[in-house]
């Protein structure tokens, strides 16, 4: 029984720490969690967000997540990551995997990555890297956007969330999809 008691105080400091060492005491809530022999914490269903001027500019979902206090870096398997503007979901990202790093700041997501907007256009790419101290995200990689009528193909992308603006890097193709246009 002591064995318990102690473990389970283990594993709330654990959590209390991942949230004190992202330094924004951002809201996070688990399912279910326990302690790995490697010494990390495993999360289950995980939701946790992020705060700009006293309001919710993103929040991260995982299925599940593998959290590591050497590298203040967080595991994810089933990202879902959402993105306010005004109050109201603007954008949304989905993948298999990624990371969170609390010190940094970065979400990075990678296998099948897909970002849907408000307005209605589709990127998928295979990597994307979210950086919270500036609201926007970035690849290097190839990626491919669909909107109504059109498909737009490059290397590297830029977006700022808040704005909505956002700017292909090279190779840049254009094709049209509607005759109408």
């Amino acid at each position: 029984m002591l064995i318990f008691i102690v473990s389970s105080i283990a594993l709330l400091g654990a959590l209390a720490y991942i949230n004190y060492s992202v330094k924004s005491k951002l809201p996070i809530t688990v399912e279910s969690f326990e302690r790995t022999p490697e010494g990390a914490v495993k999360l289950e269903k995980l939701h946790y967000s992020g705060q700009r001027d006293g309001r919710v500019t993103w929040e991260l979902d995982a299925e599940s997540a593998v959290y590591n206090k050497e590298d203040d870096l967080m595991r994810l398997e089933g990202v879902l990551v959402k993105f306010f503007s005004n109050g109201t979901t603007s954008h949304t990202i989905k993948s298999k995997s990624g990371g969170y790093n609390g010190e940094s700041g970065l979400i990075e997501v990678s296998g099948d990555v897909r970002v849907e907007t408000k307005g209605g256009l589709t990127l998928r790419t295979r990597r994307l890297i979210y950086i919270t101290s500036s609201n926007e995200i970035k690849t290097d990689e190839d990626v491919e956007i669909k909107a109504t009528g059109m498909i737009v193909s490059g290397t590297g992308f830029e977006m700022k969330i808040e704005s909505g603006s956002f700017k292909m890097l090279k190779d840049v193709r254009t094709y049209l999809t509607d005759a109408s246009l």
